[in-house]
């Protein structure tokens, strides 16, 4: 999959703690490794998510469990 573009600075910051561009163009989680394809994502707007911050879903919903507010819905 292709990441999403960010500014320099925050690429830079991203790519040395997590390898984030290079995780995402190989197909693998930013924290657990996992590999990742289209259909492990729930919907488009997840899989979308993962060009963004390069979470799997599981890791996503880990995350995101914890957020009170969070709404799947948006």
């Amino acid at each position: 999959m292709k990441p999403t573009v960010k500014g320099e600075q925050i690429s830079k910051v991203l790519n040395d703690f997590y390898d984030r561009e290079e995780k995402i163009t190989n197909n693998l989680c930013v924290f657990c490794g996992r590999k990742v394809t289209p259909d492990s994502f729930r919907n488009r707007e997840s899989l979308r998510e993962y060009t963004i911050s390069g979470l799997c879903q599981e890791c996503h919903n880990k995350v995101f469990e914890t957020c009170d507010d969070y709404d799947e819905s948006l």
